[in-house]
């Protein structure tokens, strides 16, 4: 829940986390403000994603002021975003029994016998700015971030230009609207089917193209062999018809072997690496063919 406070005279937003063990203060607004802070004062922080970032340093007896209560604590300086200012258990643990409503975005608590409420912080309301100083805001340093909420609208640049128009220029414009007024008449329905939706003028006297999609090399023969697939659509190696290379591999501390296969049903140049032993455990009888003709290293 968010809150409005003032932390010296400056307007600040608030958030009560209890999900934060500790209390934060934005980086941006420590050194807008002149804060005091110690750069020894280093700690990890978790956020809420379960990465963690570093403090930039802490800050001693910080004092936010509410409408009805004023709250003083040590708060860690933090980048933060969408909040100036975040409590957590820390603050929480010094309030006693409060009575938290999500449904109002309101907590009651009771200090000194007397009842506080703490409600909701209603939005700023937008603030119009011209062109020039959203770049301004936009070439900045500064650590604040900015919103713009763009609008569209129809331009009224033509009904002006129309209205600076003499009477002769008027009634040759009213003319030329009459005349082609299925062009400038606002549509209705979908478009009148025509004889050609799409069409491709061809040069008079053109014949279809006759190329081959590819050229083949004079050692390249084209081939219809199609590698099978399992039911799930998977590519299925058969079995290896031949061994095209082997190369020692090193995995961890096991220096081992591996082969690169030319698998029955597929091209040569589909072939892939194996583990050598896995092969040689799969088809026995296969690889002490190859292993006859070409010895494993």
């Amino acid at each position: 829940m968010k809150v409005r406070a003032v932390i010296k005279n400056v307007p600040v937003i608030v958030l009560f986390d209890s999900g934060s063990s500790h209390n934060f203060v934005d980086h941006a607004l420590v050194k807008k403000l002149g804060l005091p802070m110690d750069a020894s004062v280093v700690y990890d922080v978790m956020v809420g994603d379960g990465g963690q970032i570093k403090s930039k340093g802490g800050c001693s007896a910080v004092t936010i002021k509410f409408d009805q209560y004023d709250y003083t604590s040590d708060m860690l300086s933090l980048p933060l975003g969408g909040c100036d200012v975040v409590l957590g258990v820390q603050w929480l643990r010094t309030l006693g029994p409060v009575l938290w409503d999500f449904e109002k975005l309101s907590m009651e608590l009771w200090l000194n016998g007397v009842k506080v409420c703490l409600s909701n912080a209603k939005p700023q309301p937008l603030q119009h700015i011209t062109s020039q100083q959203m770049g301004r805001c936009y070439k900045s340093k500064s650590e604040f971030s900015y919103g713009a909420l763009l609008y569209a609208f129809d331009s009224v640049v033509a009904n002006k230009e129309a209205a600076d128009l003499t009477d002769l220029q008027q009634q040759e414009l009213s003319k030329l609207q009459d005349s082609f007024a299925l062009v400038f008449a606002v549509p209705t329905t979908l478009p009148p089917k025509r004889e050609f939706d799409h069409r491709i003028p061809l040069i008079e006297g053109s014949k279809p193209p006759s190329i081959r999609p590819y050229a083949y090399g004079g050692q390249v023969t084209p081939t219809l062999i199609l590698p099978q697939v399992t039911e799930k659509g998977l590519i299925d190696k058969d079995e290896p018809i031949a061994i095209i290379r082997r190369k020692m591999v090193k995995r961890g501390n096991v220096v081992g072997v591996d082969v690169l296969v030319h698998w029955k049903h597929h091209l040569e140049e589909d072939a892939t690496w194996e583990n050598y032993y896995d092969l040689k455990a799969r088809f026995p009888d296969l690889m002490a063919k190859f292993d006859a003709a070409s010895p494993a290293p």
